[in-house]
């Protein structure tokens, strides 16, 4: 059985281990031995995580782009009030499964993970519809960021000050074939895609995609996520300020940083995410009016005069 782990929110290198179900439930078990303080801080800089994608070997970090496909079981967490062992068991009955409370959780609100055996190993796509027939199954009260491929979700521990339980039941594991006879394969963590911004100009002779500062700011940043930022800081330039930009020059221009500040580290598929940034970007971006370019460039040429600021 397949399944990642990274040692904090910020591991850049996490590692796709294979190893058989009982293994992974010791590793839960041993997790859940260890107190700690039921904190942010705790959480993302001390806790180890793990998760059901299966990584590339030769990747970087856990983006989409570095994620080939989905182990063989499957996470999701529960946090809407009202939902007891009892309940959750009396759904998923006859199933192979482990469950857990979280860092909130609390008596009065127990908030759980509920992990379960899937009987083989799953595509992106197919993962959509898996997290799909569970959310039906359990009367649509998952967390829906649950529902992204390369979600991270932190090991149990003794979190101070919550009611902390972890059991594990036998039973069958879960068909991904007869889930899909009934849930068609969905792309999940995608934003729809566009070939090029829909900019009304191409930019500027000279301009470049990406900033010396934007460089800056991934040489510094921690491996896992950075490429993603990288592309969509690029784009977002460019929709702001009107001008055209296509998959395969922003794919270019991205790579071209990242063979000069991770050389060694390989992009799958890194037009896909590409594509993707530029279809968040033509969502979530406005391109500004002329007044607010005029107003950008004024602020820019005040900044850049002698004791400015002083």
């Amino acid at each position: 059985m397949y399944f990642t782990c990274g040692l904090n929110t910020f591991d850049g290198h996490p590692q796709t281990i294979n190893d058989d179900w009982d293994a992974y439930i010791g590793l839960l078990r041993e997790a859940h031995n260890i107190q700690r303080e039921a904190t942010d801080d705790e959480k993302r800089h001390h806790t180890p995580w793990t998760a059901p994608f299966i990584l590339w070997d030769d990747g970087e970090g856990r983006g989409m782009d570095n994620v080939r496909g989905m182990g063989e079981f499957a996470l999701f967490d529960l946090d809407a009030p009202g939902w007891t062992l009892d309940r959750i068991n009396g759904k998923l009955y006859g199933f192979r499964r482990a469950i857990h409370t979280t860092t909130k959780s609390r008596p009065s609100h127990q908030r759980w993970r509920v992990i379960v055996r899937l009987d083989r190993i799953h595509s992106v796509e197919e993962y959509g519809a898996v997290w799909h027939f569970f959310n039906d199954l359990l009367d649509g009260s998952l967390d829906p960021q649950t529902k992204n491929a390369n979600r991270i979700l932190y090991l149990p521990a003794q979190w101070r000050g919550a009611d902390n339980v972890l059991v594990e039941y036998d039973g069958a594991e879960i068909s991904v074939d007869e889930i899909l006879q009934s849930y068609a394969p969905v792309e999940v963590c995608i934003v729809p895609s566009v070939q090029e911004l829909t900019g009304t100009a191409l930019a500027p002779m000279g301009i470049e995609i990406i900033t010396p500062g934007m460089i800056a700011v991934f040489r510094a940043s921690n491996p896992g996520g950075r490429f993603w930022k990288l592309l969509v800081g690029a784009a977002s330039r460019f929709k702001r300020e009107g001008w055209s930009l296509s998959v395969e020059d922003l794919t270019h221009a991205a790579l071209s940083v990242s063979a000069m500040c991770a050389p060694g580290v390989k992009r799958h598929r890194p037009e896909r995410e590409a594509a993707r940034a530029l279809g968040w970007v033509e969502m979530n971006i406005t391109t500004m009016t002329p007044m607010e370019k005029l107003r950008n460039r004024s602020r820019w040429m005040l900044s850049r005069r002698p004791g400015h600021g002083v």
